[in-house]
């Protein structure tokens, strides 16, 4: 049975998923996507993910590293990570109307609770962010929140209280979460949510958890939650706001007291993209993310092309729309309290 779902991200990009998995998963993590769910069709959407067999397109290709089949404007590869394994055929994303091809298969739980996920996890998820570029958006991974009509930017790795902060904004109600580990730029300034796997937040807001989803009892209620899409509209906010500071943010070990400083302007771009690059060669959910890589090995085919120059537009972008926002680092300590959400608000 095909199952069809259309997604709209705030308007300004569209795709579909279409799958032939005989059953859309147990669990709404099956749709990591979902708080984009569109009942509209696009009849030409950006992007189509078709998710099933497929016969690979016989052309003329480069060969590297014995398994990469590169042509322009076109990848193919059968990869694996451990136990799971793909084949992804993927054109169009020099031209921004992308089909991708994506076939998977693992011996995980997860593949039976969430069959259609890996492909928007590893695939879909980092080629969005090349596209959103070239319409004059960027997604940084971060925290992004709404206090008093402007947004704040809190960019950190993991491990540095992003959670601990968004599960504070749910329960005070002292700011608006835009986004809880991505949020989107625009050229004009103003921060976008972009929620992607809300149903960990949603989760963690319903059970007022601030850690890891860790114990085996709570990875399975986690998996098997059904949440609904009107819980989702109420923990992100709908509004958006120009973002009025940045702050990169570090946990350490032996500080008692949070430490705050001016960043120099011609950091702040560059660390942006250093933490979205590492978030395409990240763990994910069944398999480590390739995307990474395959941008690696498009560029050494063509080097000149759209997709090499990705990250010398992200940071020009950056660099342009950021010039004149106060930004800061904030060096925390290793435990959190409560100080450090009051600081990150009455950052000026």
């Amino acid at each position: 049975m095909t199952h069809i779902d259309n997604y709209s991200v705030h308007d300004f990009l569209s795709f579909r998923i279409i799958s032939d998995s005989f059953t859309k998963g147990l669990s709404k993590l099956n749709r990591p996507f979902n708080y984009f769910l569109s009942d509209n069709e696009n009849r030409d959407p950006d992007v189509v993910v078709k998710i099933g067999q497929f016969k690979r397109k016989n052309i003329p290709a480069y060969i590297v590293d014995n398994k990469y089949f590169i042509a322009e404007d076109y990848f193919y590869c059968k990869d694996n990570d451990g136990r799971t394994k793909w084949e992804l055929e993927m054109n169009g994303f020099e031209s921004d109307h992308v089909e991708i091809n994506f076939r998977g298969n693992s011996s995980s739980v997860g593949q039976l609770i969430m069959p259609d996920y890996l492909v928007q996890n590893i695939i879909l998820r980092p080629l969005l962010e090349v596209l959103m570029l070239r319409r004059k958006r960027y997604p940084i991974h971060s925290l992004g929140l709404i206090y008093e009509g402007n947004a704040i930017l809190f960019a950190a790795r993991g491990g540095a209280h992003k959670t601990r902060m968004s599960m504070e904004i749910v329960r005070t109600r002292k700011a608006d979460l835009l986004g809880d580990d991505w949020n989107i730029l625009d050229e004009s300034g103003t921060l976008f949510s972009y929620p992607f796997l809300p149903e960990i937040m949603r989760y963690r807001a319903s059970k007022q958890q601030t850690g890891e989803i860790s114990s085996p009892i709570n990875k399975i209620k986690f998996l098997m939650t059904r949440g609904n899409q009107g819980e989702l509209s109420q923990l992100y906010s709908k509004k958006n706001g120009k973002v009025k500071s940045i702050i990169l943010a570090s946990r350490t070990i032996g500080e008692n007291d949070t430490i705050i400083s001016r960043l120099e302007k011609n950091e702040v771009p560059t660390r942006l993209i250093s933490s979205n690059q590492l978030e395409m060669m990240n763990e994910g959910i069944g398999a480590s993310i390739p995307f990474f890589r395959y941008m690696q090995i498009y560029s050494y085919i063509f080097p000149n092309s759209r997709l090499a120059n990705h990250w010398i537009k992200a940071k020009e972008f950056l660099g342009r729309t950021l010039k004149d926002v106060p930004s800061f680092e904030m060096k925390m300590q290793d435990q959190y309290d409560h100080s450090i959400f009051e600081a990150v608000l009455n950052l000026k």
